[in-house]
């Protein structure tokens, strides 16, 4: 069994536009999420009983889980006893990404070698008669 935690309250399920228009996330990922956010903080669950409650099937829902994961919306943590094996779940859903990496608001370097360095298109491509070669 597992457990829902969310990071935002509300007494109705609201979904961000940031969700619900990031074309980056499925169809899929957007509809798991919003049912996700409609069940209260503290739910206790199954992930074969949420798959029954959609004609997707579990597979279509463990690749929507998946995408959140990746995307950072759903981190997920299970515990396991001493032979290895799971007892418990705990996911956490959030309205905003979440990264065990967050971007650094500083450069790591004390003195960056340039700002705005100019990159080369090293994919452009020149004719040479009847060969094509990279530039």
């Amino acid at each position: 069994m597992g457990k829902l935690s969310k990071k935002f309250v509300t007494h109705f399920t609201t979904i961000p536009n940031a969700i619900a228009q990031n074309d980056e996330l499925s169809w899929k990922a957007r509809g798991i999420f919003l049912y996700l956010a409609s069940m209260p903080s503290n739910w206790q669950f199954y992930e074969v009983e949420v798959a029954k409650h959609a004609s997707d099937g579990r597979d279509a829902l463990r690749a929507g889980l998946k995408e959140l994961e990746e995307k950072g919306y759903l981190k997920r943590y299970r515990k396991r006893n001493d032979k290895g094996q799971v007892v418990d779940s705990e996911w956490i859903l959030s309205d905003v990404p979440m990264f065990d990496k967050p971007m650094l608001n500083e450069p790591m370097l004390e003195k960056p070698t340039q700002v705005n360095r100019t990159l080369q298109n090293k994919y452009l491509t020149k004719k040479d008669n009847t060969k094509e070669r990279y530039i």
